[in-house]
């Protein structure tokens, strides 16, 4: 299966006739979107990126899915020139420990019973937030011991953490995504570990103390699914991403490249069409799901215009609007709500 992005009219649909023939599908979706140099941020959000940067704090973003929430930490990146953020998504069991890493105990125990040996830091897997705080200082930097000096054999400096291309001292741009999806705890177990640039290593009696001057930017993302805690919040700069008016969704539209923004009157008239529909939905699209319906349009456009028809508006197209409406609606009641919006509901 190849995904290189063929022509409309190569693009295979279902039902075919040669089944035998080569399966040619574009991107997924998601990729096609990626480049953070399409991203177009407002005025609002911007300030906000410029007040944590100022006070080195976490930004803390709300918004609906699909508003560019994760988007905005790639394009932060890009504008610091930075490498792309480390990403960490969160569970319903994520811990604080599990932003900073994680330990494989029972790969440890079951070693101890078949008495295979390998150092304890063997064990170990640094996560988004332990690396961009192990990564800050370079391989040399030495750990901290406890006041015993007593520690794991073998771990004395921070490359011993991190044996395979350790990378040259650099501040990251880490992404906690959906922290709202952990316990109530985790949030609260990140504070020191944040603001002191350092976190400990329980199981192998070490502590990581990053370089202050690489200290990375956090950004975390919530869809408001529970509240965080109080202290927690006090100690980050917050912004709602607004849900954008018709002249916003254009100019995101074509900032991000989207190729049917290039058809005039017909990405008008889905631009309207779009408003419509989102009006009466129980649960409004986004914009990565406006994207994701307009790429829909443009191949199945594209693919009539390869048998010869011209296609001069979407009203003379109820089977594509029916057909799209699937990237819109993601209930059965709204789909039906959007099909009867459009007047193009099957007959029963």
């Amino acid at each position: 299966m190849t995904l290189e992005s063929p022509s409309a009219q190569d693009v295979t649909l279902v039902p075919r006739a040669d089944q035998a023939a080569p399966v040619r599908l574009p991107a997924p979706f998601h990729e096609r979107y990626k480049d953070p140099a399409g991203y177009d941020p407002d005025p609002d959000l911007t300030a906000a990126v410029n007040v944590a940067l100022l006070l080195g704090q976490p930004l803390l973003l709300t918004g609906e899915p699909g508003c560019g929430k994760t988007s905005l930490a790639f394009w932060l990146a890009r504008q610091l020139g930075l490498d792309e953020p480390l990403l960490q998504s969160v569970k319903s069991t994520t811990t604080g420990r599990d932003l900073l890493y994680g330990f494989d105990d029972l790969a440890r125990f079951r070693d101890s019973q078949t008495g295979t040996r390998r150092p304890t830091a063997g064990y170990l897997s640094l996560n988004a937030l332990g690396k961009a705080i192990l990564f800050s200082a370079g391989p040399d930097r030495e750990l901290i011991r406890p006041d015993d000096g007593w520690a794991d054999d073998g771990v004395a400096r921070h490359g011993d953490l991190f044996p395979r291309d350790y990378p040259p001292p650099r501040r990251r741009v880490v992404l906690i995504d959906e922290l709202d999806k952990a316990p109530r705890d985790t949030p609260n177990d990140l504070l020191l570990e944040i603001e002191a640039m350092r976190f400990d290593i329980p199981e192998l009696r070490v502590t990581v103390k990053g370089e202050p001057s690489n200290r990375p930017i956090v950004v975390i993302t919530s869809n408001s699914e529970k509240s965080l805690p109080e202290p927690f919040l006090r100690r980050c700069v917050y912004h709602h991403i607004p849900a954008p008016g018709p002249e916003r969704r254009r100019a995101i539209v074509v900032k991000r490249l989207a190729p049917f923004a290039q058809r005039g009157e017909l990405f008008n008239e889905a631009m309207t069409l779009f408003t419509r529909v989102r009006d009466r939905l129980g649960r409004p699209p986004g914009t990565a799901e406006l994207l994701a319906w307009l790429d829909v349009l443009e191949t199945m456009v594209r693919r009539l215009e390869a048998g010869g028809e011209t296609v001069a508006g979407l009203a003379g197209q109820p089977a594509i609007l029916r057909a799209s409406l699937r990237a819109l609606a993601k209930t059965q009641e709204d789909l039906e709500r959007a099909e009867i919006e459009l007047g193009v509901a099957a007959p029963r």
